[in-house]
Order: C-alpha cells, then sequence, then structure tokens
C-alpha cells in the first residue's frame, strides 16, 4: 500500500504522514501523534483511572 493510499483510507494529510515518517515531527501531541500511534510507531496515550 502506498503512503498516499493509507493516508487517504485513515482520512490524514499525505503531506502530514510524510512528515511523521520522514522525522521532520517529533510526533508529541497532535495530528503527527495520532499518525504515528495510527501507523504504530508510537504508543497511545494511558488513559487516566
Amino acid at each position: 500500500m502506498t503512503v498516499s493510499a493509507w493516508a487517504d483510507a485513515h482520512g490524514f494529510s499525505r503531506v502530514d504522514v510524510y512528515a511523521v515518517l520522514s522525522g521532520r515531527s517529533r510526533c508529541l501531541r497532535g495530528k503527527a501523534h495520532a499518525i504515528a500511534v495510527a501507523l504504530g510507531l508510537r504508543n497511545p496515550p494511558k488513559s487516566k483511572p
């Protein structure tokens, strides 16, 4: 699957997905973090009990 196809299928911007994959984004919060979690690069945030 191409990066563009994956981005379209998951509702993310292609530019944002490429930024995450290339390391231009630190993926600490927001849209970039959501993309990294969806790609399996980062763990989802822990829920507070």
